[in-house]
């Protein structure tokens, strides 16, 4: 028995009936992953009187990213930033660097038609 890993959201076209051991209305309904199997799934999709719709399972919503805690100011007791952390804040002002683009387009402009 193979369970279908998918969200199947059923309507019955005659205002509602009993199908694969499940009440289908004649508003749509959702049956919620690993809820069916194959064969029951065969059977939905054979009933003329069912609307059956397979919609894949909902993604995983990206975790909002953990904020790094303040560093503690000395003197308020809280522990110093750990090796992993500093390293961490180090590499957050890497973006400051000038990587030596000229800021002057006509410069640029009149160094390349030579």
């Amino acid at each position: 028995m193979v369970v279908i890993p998918v969200i199947v959201r059923t309507r019955s076209l005659r205002g509602g009936h009993y199908r694969a051991g499940l009440k289908h209305g004649a508003e749509p309904g959702d049956i919620p992953p690993g809820s069916l199997t194959e064969d029951q799934l065969a059977v939905l999709r054979a009933d003329p009187d069912l609307e059956v719709e397979i919609i894949d399972p909902p993604q995983e919503p990206p975790q909002p990213r953990k904020k790094k805690p303040a560093p503690a100011a000395e003197g308020t007791g809280a522990p110093a930033p750990g090796p992993a952390e500093a390293a961490e804040a180090a590499e957050g002002d890497a973006g400051d660097e000038d990587f030596g683009f000229d800021d002057d387009p006509a410069q640029a402009s009149g160094a390349e038609g030579r």
